[in-house]
Parts: structure tokens; sequence; C-alpha cells
């Protein structure tokens, strides 16, 4: 009897104190290995449960996680404390992080004017619609990535961060687990998180990888190859629903989906010694929201194992503390960067991404600048993808910019209706790199009762500083009415405007461009009442044009913030009237400016103020080349908006117009608005000014 006693309270002793136990008979320093599952969101509860380890004394000598437990672990082994991977989670707009929408002030110039314009947008190649392979290309989430993991990019063996790391990601191909133990951690972290049909999946090694969760979520077996003696495992995974939680169609699918991870799941947490459960149950993977809760309830789920954390804790103190490489993981503030090298370019200049990064080779760049350039270079659509390398050396650092290119097409299109042009369908078709190495060819079609089409066709050269070539083509038709001078309705004139233009410009910035070019076109006007046929002409003209355009609006359609200003010089020469009038100039100068800005003053509430003026060397010419305020047509430079005024409600060679206006958002996406201005019209210049 006294026999079975004492086996019974050794074998207590051994269940109740396992760790400590284990650790006294081995000679040498039982390793510990860190595990932390994916699941979203919920993976935050990572960071609080990381944050008790500590404070009990555990530091894991292997970490190995899948998705966002890739994430999280990968910041901890590279040197990130648990407060500071804390103070980033909390830091991060995650709403801003999965929108792959670059700020329009970051968008090309030359793409501004179609940025906000579509509903919808298909992609194409080689002729055919294709399906995106994810909702999110994780353009910013690899950008995060680069910035938070700099310290290590010269890194590219993950046994050699300061705690030896593993990811698991999954082969799409052949739904095989893939172990990344080296490599561009970046890439590593945005192939192990790329859930199946959110995210695009990350091509490596020529294998197509996704999500690891697919197959592994918790990877237990990976720390234990890695050498782990004891595993301390953390678990987001749902659990199956009970046949009372399912009730819906989408909830048969997802407990189908579910039950391979359970599976596995089940056979990686019996490899657990510790497994820390936190109770988040009733979130989801973008429950990002609640960032502050999930962290939260990852630290009290560790606090239920706190007896047998801080056991396996003193039962380590019982060998010398572990030695491990110091790596400073903070971002910096600014670096010198030595050299400058492209990887990736294929079609594209390489000075659409010199031109748009803002700073060169010799010069000191901060983190913001950096972002900004990178941003930049992604607003030019020319790549799907871009991020960046930086890798010190003795003089300074080298940056490795790395780009892939934008391999698809896209048809677009979309519903408008404002009352001058009335309803209409836009369609719109891109193609890039076609018709040569960084290349654009758009055409534009609205269908309506004023339909219009255009091509346009733009060139990025090798030449400097960001020289290009533009053609564009256009079809313009609207009924366009005429107004007496004092404001009465005279008749209404279907108007047909058909031009060619060609124009060099240098882009200076995303902001900034200036060009010069030349055009031929034919204006016909026909009156839509038998009175007015004298009215009736067709000219074909050449002109020759200087323009600088200024954008930094910050969207496209009610921006809140910013100013958009242009400046056209224009001689127009060669002038052939079906009617011939030799009171009227056949050749003329004329220029025109417009400007409008608007001041942010309270998140929802603007200030705008604006002026446009142009004047007109000659007082005799055809009404088709007069200034008209009142409505907007992109194709019609010498339109000008004007507050109240009906579409091209008054006109002239001569005119100055001011306004003014302020504009509120109570309600998102709900303006209101209160706009005046005041304007002179003059036959002569000097008249203007008095």
């Amino acid at each position: 009897m006294n026999k079975v006693f004492s086996f019974l309270v050794v074998l207590f002793i051994c269940m109740v104190c396992a760790p400590q136990v284990y650790s006294q008979n081995r000679e040498h320093r039982p390793k510990v290995g860190l595990v932390l599952s994916g699941g979203g969101a919920k993976g935050l509860a990572h960071i609080g449960a990381i944050k008790v380890l500590e404070e009990a004394g555990i530091k894991p000598d292997f970490i190995a996680g899948t998705s966002m437990g890739s994430i999280v672990g990968a910041l901890y082994a590279i040197g990130y404390s648990p407060g500071q991977i804390e103070a980033i989670a909390r830091s991060i707009n995650w709403n801003e992080l999965l929108n792959d929408e670059v700020s329009r002030r970051n968008i090309s110039i030359e793409e501004k004017d179609e940025d906000g314009k579509y509903v919808a947008q298909f992609r194409i190649r080689n002729g055919k619609v294709v399906l995106p392979t994810g909702l999110i290309n994780g353009y910013k989430i690899s950008l995060l990535f680069s910035t938070l993991t700099w310290s290590v990019h010269t890194i590219s063996d993950f046994n050699k961060f300061p705690i030896p790391f593993r990811c698991i990601a999954t082969d799409i191909e052949t739904i095989e687990p893939v172990v990344l133990t080296e490599g561009f951690l970046p890439d590593a972290l945005r192939a192990s998180m790329a859930i199946p049909s959110v995210f695009t999946p990350v091509e490596l090694n020529g294998r197509l990888l996704v999500d690891g969760g697919v197959v592994r979520n918790l990877p237990a077996q990976d720390v234990k190859e890695m050498g782990a003696d004891i595993i301390i495992g953390i678990d987001v995974t749902a659990d199956l629903k009970k046949k009372d939680e399912i009730s819906s169609a989408f909830e048969i699918l997802d407990q189908a989906s579910t039950y391979p991870i359970a599976i596995s799941n089940a056979r990686q947490r019996k490899l657990c010694d510790i497994l820390i459960s936190p109770e988040v149950k009733d979130y989801n993977s973008f429950s990002f929201s609640a960032a502050d809760t999930l962290i939260r309830l990852g630290e009290a789920a560790a606090r239920k194992q706190w007896d047998k954390l801080v056991q396996l804790a003193d039962s380590l103190r019982k060998w010398p503390e572990k030695k491990t490489a110091q790596v400073n993981p903070r971002q910096f503030t600014s670096l010198l960067v030595r050299s400058i090298d492209i990887e990736g370019l294929q079609k594209v200049s390489s000075n659409v991404v010199y031109g748009n990064l803002g700073f060169q080779e010799g010069d000191s760049v901060t983190l913001h600048m950096l972002r900004q350039g990178i941003e930049r270079i992604y607003g030019t659509q020319f790549f799907q993808n871009v991020t960046y390398k930086i890798l010190p050396d003795s003089s300074g650092n080298r940056l490795v910019i790395k780009v892939k290119e934008q391999e698809f097409n896209f048809v677009k299109f979309s519903f408008n209706y404002n009352n001058d042009f009335k309803a209409a369908v836009l369609l719109n078709a891109t193609y890039r790199n076609v018709l040569g190495e960084g290349s654009r060819m758009l055409g534009d079609l609205r269908l309506s009762e004023n339909p219009s089409v255009k091509l346009h066709y733009t060139i990025h050269t090798n030449w400097r500083p960001n020289i290009g070539f533009s053609q564009m083509f256009v079809y313009n038709i609207f009924d366009a009415p005429f107004y007496s001078t004092n404001g009465e309705k005279i008749t209404t004139f279907n108007y047909r405007h058909l031009f060619s233009e060609t124009e060099f410009r240098s882009v200076f910035s995303n902001s900034l461009l200036a060009g010069a070019g030349i055009t031929v076109q034919q204006q016909v006007t026909d009156a839509r009442y038998d009175p007015f046929d004298s009215l009736n002409i067709q000219i074909r003209s050449w002109k020759l044009t200087g323009r600088i355009l200024y954008d930094n609006l910050d969207v496209s359609v009610f921006p809140r913030m910013g100013a958009r200003s242009e400046i056209r010089l224009e001689h127009f020469f060669g002038i052939d009237r079906s009617k011939e009038n030799n009171s009227l100039s056949s050749k003329f100068w004329t220029a025109s400016f417009s400007s409008e800005r608007l001041v942010s003053v309270y998140p929802q509430f603007s200030f705008l103020g604006g002026i446009s003026a142009g004047i007109t060397q000659s007082q005799t010419i055809d009404p088709v080349h007069y200034f008209y305020l009142g409505g907007e047509n992109p194709y019609e430079p010498r339109m000008f908006t004007f507050p109240g005024m009906p579409l091209m409600g008054a006109s002239g060679v001569n005119f100055l117009a001011l306004k003014f206006g302020i504009q509120a958002e109570p309600w998102r996406d709900v303006f209101l608005f209160f706009r005046l201005g005041t304007a002179e019209l003059k036959p002569r210049i000097d008249e203007l000014w008095k």
C-alpha cells in the first residue's frame, strides 16, 4: 500500500511540475518554442499574451507563426518588444492599410482626370476578361512590412534573427505547407497572410503561395523541428460550431471550409506543453477596430496559465542566461542613400521610377520621403506592386526599389447625369506598354444625347526631366446654348468639335506638368431654329499651345482641400471658314488662367476661392473661339465654371471672374454648398481693369 501511495505522489508531482522536472533531468538548457496561430485581427491577441510571457520571465528560443501570427512573431523575433508591437498595432489605420487606393495627390498628374471617374473595372489579358486572384493587392501591407523590418533587410537567413523564426504559407497548386526559412522577410510575411480570394497570392521561388492557415494554422511541429523541447502555443483559431449554431447556408459553407483547419489544429495542439487560447469567438478576422480589446483578451488568457509559466521560467533559471544577437528594430528617422537600384523593370522606362521617387543618390532621406516616393511610383499605375529594400554599407545605404509591372489592361464603366449634358454611360479602355515601352493608350466613349469620343496616347521617354509625348484625338458633340449680353437665351446650336492635339510635356512632379504642342481642329455649328441658319458655320484652324497645369486636390469629386491651376497660351492661325468674312481675324493669340483653392478649416468644413481670366489679342473673332462662363466640359478648355450661371451663360473675348464659397459635409458623402461670384466681360483688354 505504501508503495502504491508513493507511486501516485511521484506521478502527481510529475504532472503538475512537468516543465520543471523535465528541465532538471536534462544536461543542457531546454529550448522553448513559441507558436502563434493565424486568425486575422484576432491574432492581435498574441501581443497581450507575449507581454505576459515576458512578465513571467520567458523568452523563447524559437518562433513559428502563420498569417497574423507570423507578422507578430516576426516583429518579436527581429527585436521589437511586446510594448513596441502593441504601439504599432494601435497606431495603424487598418481600414486604410487594407485599401490599396493611393492618395490622389500621389497619383501621376496624367492620371488624375481619370481618378474616381468609374464605378467598376475589369482586367483584360490576351483579349479576355480575367477575374482578379484577390480583392486586395496588398501594396500598402508590403510597404508597411518593408518599413517595419528595414533593420534586417540584409539578413536572408531567418535563423540569424535574434530569435530564429519560421513562417508558414501554402502552395496553392499542391495544397502543401511551405515552411519559409529564408529570403526577404516582407515577402515571406505577405505570402503567409495571403487569405485566398481576399489577398492576391505571392509568387516565391517558382511557387504560388497563399495563407499558411489553409494547411497548418498552428505550426507547433515546425518549432519542434527547429529544436524546441518545450512548446508554448497561442491559438486564436475558431472552434467548429455546434449543431445549434449553424442556421444558414453561409454557416454551413464556413463549417465545411473550417473542418480541415480544425483537424490540423487538433494535432498541433497536442504538441504544445502550454496552450493559451484567448476568448475571441465574438470577433472575426477583420475586427481590427477592436484592437485594444483583443490585446487585453490575449493578456487575460495568458494569465490563466500564469502558474505554469512561472514554473517554467523558474526551471529555466537553473541554466546560464542565453545570449542573443542584438538588432535595433526601430524605424529610421533619416538615412544617407548612396545608390539607387531598380529591380523588375521590363517595359517601363526607369525615368518613371526615378522621376517620381523625389530624391537622388547622395541625398539624406527620411522615412516620410521614402514612403511618399514609393506611393508616387505606384500611383503612375504602371506597376502592380512596389516595395523597397535598404542594404547598409560602410559608405552609406543602397536603396533597392523592387517593382512588378502591370500585366493587365482594363475596361471600365460608369454612369453620369448632370443638368447640362443629361444621362450618360461612360466607357473606358486603358492599355499600357502596347505601343512602346512606358506607353498608355486610353479610349473614352460617352454614350448620351451629347456623345463624345477620345483616344489618347502617351509615352514616357528616356529624356530628362521626365519628358513625354502625347497624341490625342477627340470628337465632341453637344447642344450649346447661345445667350444675349443681357442673359436672354437666343438659340441653341448643335456644336461638333473634332480635333487632334500633339504635345510634348514634362512632368515635374505628381502635381505639376508643363506642355507645348500643336492642334488642328474643325468646329461646326448648326442652329436648332431656322431663323438663325445664317449663324451656322464650319471652321478649320490650327493653334499652337503652351500650358502649365498644377493639381494637388485631395479627391476628384467634391474635394475638401488643395488647389488646381492652369495657365494656357494659344496662338490660332490658318483659320478657314465655310463662309468668308474678311472682317474676322485669320490669326490671333489668347491667354487664360484659372485657379481654384480649397482650405479645410475643419474636417467637414472648407472655404473655397477661385479666379479665372482670359484675354484675346483681337476683338473680331468667331464666336466658337470666345471664352464661355457657366458649365464645364473636359474637352473644351475655353469653358469656365461660374456659380449660378447656366451652361455657356455668358461669353466674350476678354473676361475676369472671381468666386467664393463654403462647403460643408454634415454627413459622410453628403455635401452642402454656398457659392457666389462676380465677373466682367469686355471687348477690350484694358476695360477689364476699369
